[in-house]
């Protein structure tokens, strides 16, 4: 099985904690254009800055079609208005607090690394934590709460 293909099991959350384990994570020349598409047009809601990464939230999703495109019709005025990369910097404010307090418990006696080294690290920590982990955190939570309490309609995977 290819590198990063593997199912994974979920862990318990309260949630479905007993549904069967994750489907393979495709990658994007597995998804349909249609899904791609839609994906890459999802991948731009509340972005906060350019970026070539495309988050894979939407590719573990691209098993349910239909809730990828319920989620589009749902998020997209929240996007078109700015409350998502408004959500988003809200959750990025939060965190930075959270990891000053965080770092003043670090033993700061570590080796150093490379100037280069340094300036690459910083780089990519800045794309996935200010542009990337904030928004799965606000539009992850957002399409969970699309999904209907048990016993109601829910999505079926294609």
């Amino acid at each position: 099985m290819p590198v990063g293909t593997e199912r994974v099991a979920p862990k318990a959350t309260g949630h479905g904690a007993e549904a069967d384990a994750l489907p393979a994570l495709p990658r994007l020349s597995e998804l349909s254009p249609t899904v791609l598409a839609l994906a890459r047009r999802l991948d731009e809601f509340g972005r906060l800055g350019p970026s070539d990464a495309i988050a894979s939230l939407y590719r573990h999703l691209a098993h349910w079609r239909a809730f990828l495109s319920i989620a589009y019709a749902a998020l997209e005025p929240l996007h078109r208005s700015g409350e998502l990369a408004r959500a988003q910097e809200s959750v990025n404010v939060f965190v930075r607090r959270q990891s000053v307090e965080l770092a003043n418990l670090v033993d700061r006696d570590l080796p150093a690394i490379t100037p280069e080294s340094r300036s690459a690290v910083l780089s990519a920590l800045d794309e996935f934590t200010r542009l990337m982990i904030g928004r799965m955190i606000v539009t992850g939570k957002a399409m969970r709460s699309l999904i209907p309490p048990d016993g109601e309609a829910q999505y079926e995977r294609h």
